[in-house]
């Protein structure tokens, strides 16, 4: 067994012995990593010259390697290729062997690039077709990291560079890989604008809700301010995990407070993602006194006050046709809400906390069922719509025609403008 090293041969003197396929394959390979190429051989097969300097039609002769940096054994002699080897080695010169030969310094591995990847394997000759099949797994996986290897690129070199102890630079540097693309490509911006917005959402374990609904607003609130690059991140470390699970990693608002401190951005805008000031509010404020060094300001989530219930409940009528009631469904108890939330509710509707007793409705009239919840996933569909004892469920055992808006607040454009109006409120 050998080292694994990366050899630089750009302006190498390389000398290949043979002229066969196995020969050009080695010259071909040895010029695209810019080697310097004479080739010498009794005679060639077509295509070296457009990879050699220099091409001599006769035998090998010793002097031949004089001054040599590499020399490549690729005859189909296995004697005369264990002789160059010997002779290459008692100069100092590197040594390669297109035969099994364990005095040559320098053994070919199965590699391939990808991108700015290179991977090398080896059986080291117990089952050479296996190099090959692992090459193609690797290909496929490598997919999954060739996008970000620009950004991983750039922050690597700030974080390196960066005052912090060594295990914590090799952590951070360790976790990045997995995080998403986009995150990465934002934080990226950040470093070169000295600002980030970050979108922090209570957590989701479903990678729908990240795809369709998470990542599309970031990239809405970047569209609409330009000068705000948005990293998302989560409040719930359980939540968090099962997305993990499911191959989706989105950081907890801490470790991008942290990593940000490191990176040195100068100005940090924290948009809580969240329907009211409640418990999950309190957890932003928690987390940001840890960071009092740093520049924070914190954005308002969707519901502060009677106006911001107003406009919501504005916006969630758009497309209602007024001969139905509607029960607006909330899940949460934070102080002042029911009395906000319950101000702008006109005749026909009535708004109902999860767990709560039903209340007594027309009985003629269909009852539109409307979440006012940001995502709706899996807990969602058992309180309101999927479960036995879910809210449609037990109006439509009490003979109700249940009408189901099954969309989460963001899932509507609407919404997307109430919080993006509290941005330019709040940071601009």
């Amino acid at each position: 067994m050998g080292l694994f090293v990366e050899l630089s041969l750009v302006g190498k003197p390389v000398l290949i012995v043979g002229g066969g396929r196995q020969a050009l394959r080695k010259a071909r390979r040895l010029s695209q990593e810019g080697a310097c190429i004479t080739a010498v051989a009794p005679c060639f097969i077509e295509g070296f010259e457009a990879v050699c300097f220099r091409m001599f039609q006769q035998g090998y002769e010793t002097t031949l390697i004089d001054g040599m940096f590499l020399v490549v054994a690729a005859t189909d002699d296995r004697a005369l290729n264990h002789r160059i080897v010997r002779e290459a080695n008692e100069r100092g010169i590197l040594s390669l062997s297109i035969h099994q030969d364990e005095n040559a310094v320098l053994h070919s591995v199965g590699s391939r690039e990808f991108g700015g990847i290179t991977a090398a394997v080896s059986t080291h000759g117990a089952y050479p077709a296996l190099d090959s099949i692992l090459l193609e797994r690797w290909e496929t996986c490598s997919g999954l990291f060739l996008g970000k290897l620009p950004a991983l690129k750039m922050l690597r070199e700030r974080i390196a560079s960066s005052p912090i102890g060594s295990q914590e630079k090799r952590e951070l540097l360790r976790e990045l890989p997995a995080w998403e693309e986009e995150l990465l490509d934002s934080l990226v911006r950040a470093v070169e604008q000295e600002t980030l917005l970050v979108a922090v959402w209570h957590g989701t374990a479903s990678r729908e809700s990240v795809r369709e609904q998470i990542f599309p607003f970031s990239r809405e609130i970047e569209a609409q301010f330009p000068s705000f690059p948005v990293c998302e991140a989560f409040l719930s470390g359980k939540i968090q995990g099962k997305l993990l699970a499911r191959g989706v990693l989105i950081p907890l608002l801490d470790k991008v407070l942290r990593l940000a401190q490191v990176l040195g951005i100068s100005r940090i805008l924290i948009q809580p993602v969240l329907f009211a000031q409640g418990v999950y509010y309190q957890q932003i404020l928690a987390c940001v006194k840890k960071f009092a060094d740093l520049d924070i300001t914190i954005g308002e989530p969707l519901v502060i006050g009677d106006g911001d219930a107003q406009e919501l409940l504005s916006s969630l009528r758009e497309g209602f046709s007024g001969d139905e009631q509607t029960l607006f469904v909330c899940h949460g108890f934070e102080p002042g809400l029911h009395r906000m939330l319950c101000k702008p509710l006109r005749r026909r509707e009535t708004l109902l906390f999860v767990k709560e007793r039903l209340p007594v409705l027309e009985p003629n009239l269909p009852v539109r069922v409307v979440p006012l919840f940001l995502l709706v996933g899996f807990h969602t569909g058992r309180d309101l719509f999927d479960g036995e004892d879910s809210v449609c469920a037990c109006l439509a055992r009490q003979g109700y025609t249940v009408l189901q808006e099954r969309r989460g607040l963001m899932e509507r454009d609407s919404i997307h403008g109430l919080l993006c109006k509290k941005i330019e409120k709040v940071f601009l």
